[in-house]
This record gives C-alpha cells, sequence and structure tokens, in this order.
C-alpha cells in the first residue's frame, strides 16, 4: 500500500504543519483510519493528547499515529509511525475522508438472505455485504444500507433506516466537511426495532454499531455511530443515543431519554423517561431528570420542596 499521505490532494499536505514523521516506513502498513481503541490491525489513529497518545502505544493494531506535539511521548520508536502536525485533528479527518481502506477495485456487495426470512418488497438494500439471518422479517419502507447483518429470528418494523451516515461533521483547513461513515451496523438475534427509528452505521472501515441479542428498540429512535447495546436492554421511543455510547446488560431507557456522546450505562441501569444523560451511569443506578441524577433522591429532595 502506498504513503496514506500522497493519497491528500496536491499541496494540502504542507497545509497541516507536519513537522516530523517518525518510521515513515510503516505508513505503508496502514490500512484504515480507527480509534485509538481499534480491534482490528493496520489502524491509523488520532491522538490529541498523552492518554490517548499511550493507548495507541499499547495497542498493537495501531500502526500510525497522527498528533500534535505536545501529545507525543517517547517509546513509539521502531513500533509506531508518529505524524506530529500542528493540525492534527484537521489531517487526521482529512486522511479518513480519503478512504485509505478503499484502494484497488471493491468486491461487488453480497445479498445473503436466509430462506425463511421475508424482505418487504418495497424494502431498499444499498451499499455493502447485506446479510438477514432466518426467520427474521423486514417490513414496508424499509432503508438497508450495508455493510449490515441482521441476525435471526428479528422483527424490523415499517420505515426503519439501518446503515446510515449520522450527523457527524469537522473543520478541515477552514471548511466544515461530513466526516464520512464507513462500518457498518450489526444486531443480533431476536431483535424488534419499531417504526420510524434510525440506527447509523460506524464511521470506521471494518468496525460496526452493535446490537445485542434480545434487544427491543421503540418507535422513533436514534441510535448514533459506534453505538453498543448490550443483550436484553429495552429502548423506549423516541430515546436519542449521541455517538459511542455504551449500554450494557438487560439497561431500560424510559422515553425521550437522551444520552450525550462516548458515555457508558453499565449493566441494568435504568434511565427514566425524558432523562437528560451528560455523564456515566453505574451499573444498577436508577437516574431521572435534566440532568440525570439517582432517582430515588430526586424523589426525596422533590418531596421535601413540596413539603415547604
Amino acid at each position: 500500500m502506498q504513503n496514506f499521505l500522497d493519497m491528500l490532494p496536491a499541496g494540502q499536505r504542507e497545509s497541516f504543519g507536519i513537522s516530523e514523521i517518525t518510521d515513515p516506513e510503516r505508513l505503508a502498513l496502514a490500512r484504515a483510519t480507527a480509534f485509538t481503541w481499534a480491534g482490528d490491525p493496520g489502524r491509523v489513529c488520532l491522538a490529541l493528547n498523552r492518554e490517548y497518545f499511550a493507548q495507541a502505544l499499547a495497542n498493537e493494531n495501531i500502526v500510525a499515529i497522527i498528533a500534535p506535539r505536545h501529545a507525543v511521548t517517547p517509546g513509539a520508536a521502531g513500533r509506531k509511525a508518529v505524524i506530529v502536525a500542528d493540525k492534527a485533528t484537521d489531517l487526521f479527518y482529512a486522511v479518513h475522508n480519503a478512504a485509505i481502506h478503499a484502494q484497488g477495485t471493491p468486491p461487488a456487495p453480497r445479498r445473503e438472505i436466509h430462506p425463511t426470512a421475508r424482505v418487504a418488497p418495497d424494502a431498499r438494500l444499498l451499499g455493502g455485504d447485506i446479510r438477514i439471518g432466518a426467520g427474521s422479517v423486514v417490513h414496508e419502507g424499509c432503508l438497508l444500507i450495508g455493510p449490515l447483518e441482521i441476525g435471526p429470528d428479528c422483527t424490523i418494523m415499517p420505515g426503519v433506516m439501518l446503515g446510515t451516515d449520522g450527523m457527524f461533521s469537522k473543520e478541515i483547513l477552514g471548511r466544515k466537511l461530513h466526516i464520512a461513515h464507513f462500518g457498518g451496523v450489526r444486531l443480533g438475534q431476536n431483535c424488534i426495532v419499531h417504526a420510524g427509528t434510525n440506527i447509523s452505521k460506524s464511521v470506521n472501515h471494518g468496525e460496526f454499531t452493535d446490537i445485542g441479542d434480545d434487544v427491543s428498540i421503540g418507535i422513533g429512535v436514534n441510535i448514533g455511530h459506534d453505538s453498543v447495546i448490550g443483550p436484553g436492554t429495552d429502548i423506549s421511543g423516541r430515546v436519542m443515543l449521541a455517538g459511542r455510547v455504551e449500554v450494557g446488560r438487560g439497561c431500560w431507557l424510559g422515553a425521550g431519554a437522551i444520552l450525550s456522546n462516548a458515555i457508558e450505562v453499565g449493566d441494568g441501569a435504568k434511565i427514566r423517561i425524558g432523562s437528560i444523560v451528560i455523564s456515566d451511569v453505574p451499573a444498577g443506578a436508577d437516574v431521572s431528570g435534566n440532568f440525570a441524577q439517582d432517582h430515588n433522591q430526586r424523589l426525596r429532595e422533590l418531596a421535601k420542596a413540596a413539603r415547604k
């Protein structure tokens, strides 16, 4: 594979303020962009601080790190290529949008629909590989964009969209651009996705927005890119999950709840109706309100206020 920096438009490379590239020969090993916790080999990541740089350094799947000077720590020599740039974020997302994984002729997308699955005639199947498991049903007006995996015995109600690009934009060299989504969506077995729900695909090639087994998703839910929903979780109608939300096993998310990006909800947690969650929720917690706090504590406070 060629040096992925050579894929950038002529003259643009200098605009990012690249001051140093260590072990540049390793750039040829890069296969795709990813987060610092990437699980597939040959990844390029962005590390904006020393914590993320250390995480990338310890991850054998990362072959190249794009970082500003202040984030770089010793220890990468001979192990990773490090690109030091004044505009590290701009550079990373320019490389991401260049789709370094897409060199060569892509294979034709595959459609693997089990003979016992039923797909409505007007459902639209687009993009990359799409697999639909045994006994699953896709109802009218659905939009399925691959890469997409739907496990056995799932029900996809009318008007559901799976595999869309989410709202993710960055300013690159003074111009606001949409960040392309190259990954997919994956649903486990025995899931139900109710009418009008949207689940966005992962940003990174080869990665997925993951919905576990036995998950029920209500009407008009939006699940952002790279979110992970644990088995047995119930998500009520009109819930909004921003990107990279991780929800544990057996959770309940009440109607209209909003979860900020990159937070974690522990196993068995309850998030009450209309809550706005901006920080991690521990396993077994029961939270409510705006901003969400322990539900019983909030009830005690309300009762105390009422007595006054």
